[in-house]
């Protein structure tokens, strides 16, 4: 294909943003009344019941960029020095970019020499016109651990033929036979406030479910990543535990409130788990609307071990929020207070905060947000948190639960 048709079919990207996608009507879970749902979010022990789960993207919801891995090495002085900083103008782009024709979804920049080492950016349609508003402007400005190096376009392309073979397989909708409205919450809450002047609008990391063990009926665990807005909605990203009831499944979906409401949008699809994968590292990314998209909030999980993608979008058209307002990381517990003879233990090591994103450049979270308060001690569960990685820049927070303790 001409870079002409490659030109249009990324310029289409632009547009996908103004199409409403995955939004979740309102259902109501039930007020929770415990004191410590006063300044926390809590999701009800039942909020998954007739749940659905989530459907990976399709290869055509996908887009790939090719460049020589000599361009990655354009840094900003204004940002961390493992920014890639690559830009465009839309017709320039449409000059120095074609389309494979056995791979459309890629673009690939012209003139690579065959043996020469080339760096490929992948991610959702929808996640790149989200850092891509401009509509004039093509920026490749993302952290370098976004680009996968390969030595040439010919082991490139045998990754795409013949590497992981993605699964678009769904399972089967969850359904509870058992109320579970009566349960006590038992939790801890560590938080963290944005830095001011930062505006945060976007937040990518990891969360990786590692260990279950469990029997008998009673309980429902939650390790949770709650992001807070600053006009009072929520997103949480949730790995949840389960009893029995359902096999002991472990999931992972996200769950917003849209202020003033005091219950989550009910239910998003969830993404099963496998536990005999366990521990298994799952990204995630979370995008808050900015300018012409102010009161879009999106969130996308990525399995790099299947390649699998999800997309989540909710649009909030009253009092939408513009900027994260602090993060809070939770280990809560939903306990039958009849129910005996039960064992838990279920841990999420770690939940990590690896970048943040404000106006088109990036910070490392412990630019962006600091210690604020918790946890205050609690049965059954605890939560820790530490400044790792690089320069220790970057949060991890720990969640356990264990019936013993």
């Amino acid at each position: 294909m001409n870079g002409n048709i490659g030109m249009r079919a990324l310029s289409a990207l632009f547009a996908v943003l103004l199409v409403s996608v995955g939004v979740v009507p309102a259902m109501a879970t039930g007020e929770l009344q415990d004191s410590k749902s006063e300044t926390h979010r809590s999701i009800s022990p039942d909020y998954l019941k007739d749940a659905k789960p989530a459907t990976p993207l399709e290869e055509s919801e996908m887009i790939s960029i090719v460049v020589p891995y000599k361009l990655t090495l354009t840094k900003d002085a204004r940002q961390d020095a493992n920014i890639v900083n690559i830009s465009f103008s839309v017709s320039e782009f449409d000059e120095q970019f074609t389309c494979m024709a056995d791979h459309p979804g890629y673009h690939i920049f012209k003139g690579i020499n065959e043996n020469e080492e080339v760096a490929v950016l992948r991610m959702p349609k929808t996640m790149f016109g989200y850092l891509n508003q401009n509509p004039t402007t093509i920026n490749i400005n993302f952290p370098t651990e976004y680009f996968t190096v390969y030595p040439n376009v010919g082991e490139m392309e045998k990754s795409i033929g013949g590497g992981i073979a993605r699964s678009i397989q769904a399972g089967d909708p969850l359904s509870y036979e058992i109320s579970r409205g009566d349960w006590d919450l038992y939790a801890e809450w560590i938080q963290f406030n944005h830095k001011i002047p930062r505006q945060i609008t976007y937040l990518t990391g990891k969360i990786t479910p590692y260990y279950y063990s469990n029997s008998e009926y009673g309980y429902c665990a939650y390790h949770e990543r709650e992001i807070y807005l600053n006009e009072g909605d929520t997103i949480e990203l949730v790995v949840a535990y389960h009893d029995q009831t359902d096999g002991g499944k472990v999931l992972l979906f996200p769950a917003i409130w849209d202020d003033p409401a005091p219950d989550p949008i009910y239910p998003l699809p969830f993404i099963e788990v496998s536990r005999s994968s366990l521990p298994h590292e799952y990204e995630y990314y979370c995008g808050i609307g900015v300018g012409n998209n102010v009161g879009t909030y999106e969130l996308w999980f990525h399995d790099a071990s299947t390649d699998n993608w999800w997309y989540y979008r909710y649009d909030d058209d009253t009092s939408p929020s513009t900027y994260i307002d602090h993060l809070d990381g939770s280990s809560e517990l939903w306990l039958d207070p009849v129910a005996s003879g039960y064992f838990f233990m279920g841990q999420t090591i770690p939940v990590k905060d690896e970048w943040s994103w404000e106006g088109g450049i990036w910070y490392k979270p412990r630019a962006a947000f600091e210690y604020n308060n918790g946890p205050t001690p609690d049965d059954y569960v605890h939560i820790d948190y530490y400044w790792g990685g690089e320069l220790n820049q970057e949060l991890f927070t720990r969640s356990y639960c264990d019936s013993r303790w």
